[in-house]
């Protein structure tokens, strides 16, 4: 029977010990200078909804009132299952998706959901996060 992790790792030396540990990455790995940033190729974009949103962390910034929420809604209801349109005729690609509202209360969630009743209630790759700060 072999000894626990813990205990080999206890009678080790102590530098074999912090050398087999992950290093933290340096801050000056992630700096480019500007002739290697031109000689770097990257994939192309995906994008969530074609021409208008790419992969990843998107704001929608402006005034209160003006229907954001209701919009990224659209959006995050047109992407869970395959085969919906938002805007006319943008279908976007198709995922999961974690809706953040961080600003609405459970109320707000509640009626949210009641409007939506038929798009969120039964759909596995759509989740809500409602007031949580």
């Amino acid at each position: 029977m072999n000894p626990p992790a813990y205990t080999v790792l206890r009678d080790a030396p102590l530098e074999k010990t912090a050398a087999s540990l992950p290093q933290k990455p340096n801050w000056r790995d992630r700096v480019f200078t500007a002739e290697a940033l031109q000689h770097m190729t990257f994939p192309p974009l995906r994008f969530v909804l074609p021409g208008l949103i790419p992969e990843g962390a998107t704001l929608f910034v402006s005034k209160p009132k003006l229907g954001k929420s209701w919009l990224v809604l659209d959006f995050a209801l047109a992407t869970a299952p395959p085969g919906r349109f938002t805007l006319g005729d943008l279908k976007p690609a198709t995922g999961s998706v974690l809706y953040l509202a961080l600003e609405d209360g459970p109320r707000r969630g509640v009626r949210v959901v009641h409007k939506c009743d038929h798009l969120v209630a039964n759909d596995p790759h759509v989740d809500l996060v409602i007031d949580v700060i």
